[in-house]
């Protein structure tokens, strides 16, 4: 059996790539991917060549990420499943590293479903209403963002940052998202 390494830019690390910082990309996922940057050089945006690599070695056609944040439905069809499917779209035949982050921010910028929201304690719909409140209010067009209502991204509260990833061993051809927070603003 290969073994499937991430690229590393996508690559989570356990150690501190900088104060704070556990992976080599720079990334608030509510933002497209073209606002990705390099940790090393955190004043350049990532390059078309950077963006056309492939995301895995040895390229896989399909990638599948998961997230402990969001609720794993059991059946994609209800509207609950947040499993992101990346699938190469590239002559190379392998996933990129544009489409993984692609993938990523299309699929938090997915409207909630009736089903989701319900399946949240009332807690949870709290906190996540405050997300949105803020989202909408500070908007270029708060009446288009507001009509539009929640999306996916509204649920992860305050841990908007892209943390990295890791394979996920129990499911061939997986990778696990982790989040994070941004450091808080000093004054």
């Amino acid at each position: 059996m290969t073994r499937l390494t991430l690229h590393p830019l996508l690559a989570y690390s356990q150690h501190e790539v900088l104060p704070g910082l556990c992976t080599a990309l720079m990334w608030d996922m509510r933002d497209p991917p073209t606002a990705a940057r390099p940790t090393s050089n955190p004043h350049l945006t990532l390059s078309a060549h950077e963006l056309a690599q492939s995301a895995t070695a040895p390229p896989m056609p399909i990638l599948r990420i998961v997230c402990g944040v969001f609720p794993q439905g059991p059946d994609p069809a209800s509207g609950t499943d947040w499993t992101m499917e990346v699938r190469a779209t590239s002559s190379s035949g392998g996933v990129t590293l544009g489409e993984v982050l692609s993938a990523i921010y299309q699929g938090l910028a997915v409207p909630l479903v009736y089903a989701e929201w319900d399946a949240l304690c009332e807690m949870q719909r709290k906190r996540i209403g405050e997300v949105f409140d803020r989202r909408w209010r500070e908007a270029a067009d708060p009446a288009g963002v507001r009509a539009r209502g929640l999306i996916r991204a509204d649920c992860l509260l305050l841990h908007t940052l892209f943390g990295g990833l890791s394979i996920y061993f129990e499911q061939s051809g997986s990778c696990v998202l982790t989040v994070r927070r941004p450091p808080p603003v000093r004054n």
